[in-house]
């Protein structure tokens, strides 16, 4: 069952006032009323979804931002919010838009919705789903599962051997029609163990994007080898670095008496080698971009002199009675990112490494050590300096925190770096997060109270989704 991770920012109208459309979300309820928790359970899909407002900025817009993670398509999980939780969020939505928009709440949910990614027709971001592959029913299912053989195992007589109870267990399990899919044989990807250097490197050459390229400049080795073992000129690196203009002309003259004098495979392998050569060239000067890119990250984070303020005992206050509700906690996080190019692309480029990690080395559902997660995402909102963090998480915010530090840190410093005020950081990923009182006390000023936040089962930590399974 693939997962559907929709990011929704609704842009707030000048004339609305924040604290009126803040108000109304936060009637929703965090945990929800009973109400709109029966809306949203019966929608059947959804596993989580939060609502909260983003203020503007002078020169900025404000959102209202609704994050919503389900099971299917975003057509799917869309549909499905938009026949049972409409009367719930479509009014709060015309409110921010300042407008009496006659459309559906899906049609403004399509509209606006972010497509995040890490290309560049994308909003910057990244998500993640620590339970791949387990819808909703079948997490109920297996927690009904659990109930079931908890109890058979208390109530069994003591001096059964263990495997008669198992055996009686599993023959209730077959006479009883509603456990029948215990017995069908289901994918679990979050029980795999981690891939391994090999299969994570083998997987990154052979089946990403960078795949065409392996396979050019193969191609290219091949014919490179053949040209040197022949009878044609050869041409230095030295005269494509130096004379690109002039050794095109010759190449293309080259290839040109070559073709019609009927010499088609030589031709080819002058026409491969020097585009090797070529490739060769650009490499290098890629590497000296990178060069320079390394050396001005590095001038930046020795002149960097983070705020370390304690924060707002007021907005702490707002937050904290919103937590430890329930087996899990919602966090959401607004950072300003640091102004120039250059954190832009460095933060396209953390959000890639990381997805390719978790796609290719980490236990899928993990991310590197970290297992506590159920569903988080980065998005930098659009038009403005604004870096959003959402997550679902496992257990207290001092927990979570202290895991980030000591089981992800140079991931989430990766990240986070390229936004003000982060502890101060080394070679992009090192240290940051590391300096664990000076990030908790970061990551609580980057902190908003959760004014709507569901989860489809409250008393289920990731760990027990998995057990069950």
């Amino acid at each position: 069952m693939a997962h559907a991770m929709i990011t929704v920012a609704v842009p707030i109208a000048n004339q609305v006032s924040v604290h009126d459309l803040r108000r109304q979300v936060a009637d929703l309820g965090n945990l929800p009323r009973a109400d709109v928790k029966s809306a949203f359970d019966a929608t059947g899909c959804i596993h989580f979804a939060c609502l909260n407002v983003v203020p503007g900025s002078p020169g900025q817009p404000g959102y209202l931002v609704f994050e919503v993670s389900g099971d299917g398509t975003d057509k799917q999980v869309i549909a499905a919010l938009d026949a049972h939780v409409s009367p719930f969020l479509l009014p709060i939505m015309r409110v921010a838009l300042a407008e009496n928009v006659g459309a559906s709440l899906g049609a403004v949910l399509k509209v606006h919705k972010l497509r995040v990614g890490t290309g560049p027709r994308a909003a910057p971001g990244i998500s993640h789903a620590g339970t791949p592959g387990l819808s909703l029913k079948r997490i109920r299912d297996e927690k009904i599962l659990e109930q079931f053989v908890r109890q058979q195992l208390g109530s069994a007589p003591s001096d059964l051997h263990a495997l008669t109870v198992v055996g009686e267990i599993r023959d209730k399990l077959k006479a009883n029609a509603d456990f029948a899919w215990v017995f069908d044989k289901d994918e679990t990807p979050h029980l795999r163990a981690d891939r391994g250097l090999g299969e994570a490197v083998t997987g990154l050459l052979f089946k990403s994007n960078l795949t065409p390229w392996l396979a050019t400049t193969l191609f290219g080795l091949v014919f490179f080898f053949f040209y040197y073992n022949s009878s044609l000129p050869k041409v230095t690196l030295w005269e494509v670095v130096t004379e690109p203009l002039s050794f095109l002309n010759s190449l293309w003259d080259a290839a040109y008496a070559y073709v019609f004098s009927g010499r088609w495979l030589e031709a080819l392998a002058a026409l491969v080698k020097n585009l090797i050569l070529a490739l060769l060239c650009v490499a290098g000067v890629l590497g000296l971009i990178g060069w320079l890119l390394y050396s001005r990250l590095r001038r930046h984070e020795k002149a960097d002199k983070p705020r370390d303020v304690d924060p707002d005992p007021d907005v702490v206050s707002a937050i904290m009675a919103r937590e430890n509700l329930a087996a899990q906690n919602h966090m959401f996080a607004l950072s300003t990112m640091k102004p120039g190019r250059l954190r832009k692309i460095l933060l396209r480029l953390s959000f890639w490494v990381i997805g390719q990690l978790s796609a290719r080395l980490w236990r899928p559902g993990l991310l590197a050590d970290l297992g506590t997660i159920h569903f988080a995402r980065w998005v930098w909102l659009p038009h403005t300096d604004k870096l959003m963090f959402s997550s679902n998480y496992d257990g207290s915010w001092e927990s979570y925190l202290e895991d980030f530090i000591t089981k992800a840190s140079q991931g989430l410093t990766a990240v986070w770096s390229n936004t003000a005020d982060f502890p101060k950081t080394k070679n992009l990923f090192q240290k940051g997060a590391e300096d664990g009182d000076r990030f908790k006390r970061w990551a609580r000023n980057q902190q908003l109270p959760t004014l709507f936040w569901y989860s489809a089962y409250e008393d289920l930590t990731t760990d027990l989704v998995r057990n069950n399974a």
